[in-house]
């Protein structure tokens, strides 16, 4: 017993078959800034058929003149010490507040865990027990922690700084065409 299911679908053909003359637009009309050129009979594609070569072309390098060299050279030197610049700033604001939220976090914490000792310990003088063991905050892996975001933040801000930085000395020195 054979199925007929298959026999009204319309045919379609792979886009293989469509021979290039019968295109509306051939290869080397549709992308003219790279060179198209006919097969040389391949397996899967006949010689009436456009192969497309996009391998990249090399730029050539463009001599530039005196004025442009110096103007560049000067830029590179800005660039270099602003960079310096804005991680240096970037990492002792980092420092300063990482300290500042590294202590106040490691004293809060000391204090939180004090607190929580005392109160063990009246409750348990109060109940006529032995003071249980609480659990303390890790007041300097908080500090610590604290510490390192801060540093981390400040100089992913330090980062987007000097790049901005540079940015505007390309363009006030050697301009947007390099």
């Amino acid at each position: 017993m054979t199925s007929n299911v298959f026999n009204n679908l319309p045919n379609y053909v792979s886009y293989n078959s469509i021979p290039a003359k019968e295109a509306a637009y051939s290869v080397k009309e549709a992308i003219p800034a790279v060179a198209a050129f006919p097969s040389k009979g391949n397996s899967n594609i006949g010689p009436e058929y456009d192969v497309v070569n996009l391998k990249q072309k090399t730029k050539t390098k463009t001599k530039k003149g005196p004025v442009k060299t110096i103007k560049c050279a000067i830029a590179s030197i800005k660039k270099f010490f602003s960079t310096i610049g804005e991680y240096s700033k970037g990492l002792f604001k980092g420092i300063k507040n990482g300290a500042v939220s590294g202590s106040i976090l490691y004293t809060g914490a000391k204090i939180f865990n004090y607190i929580q000792d005392k109160g063990a310990k009246k409750a348990a003088e109060t109940a006529g027990e032995v003071a249980k063991q609480v659990k303390h905050l890790p007041a300097p892996a908080l500090a610590l922690g604290a510490a390192v975001v801060s540093i981390g933040a400040a100089l992913w801000n330090a980062s987007l700084n000097a790049t901005e930085r540079k940015s505007d000395i390309d363009h006030r020195w050697t301009g947007h065409n390099k």
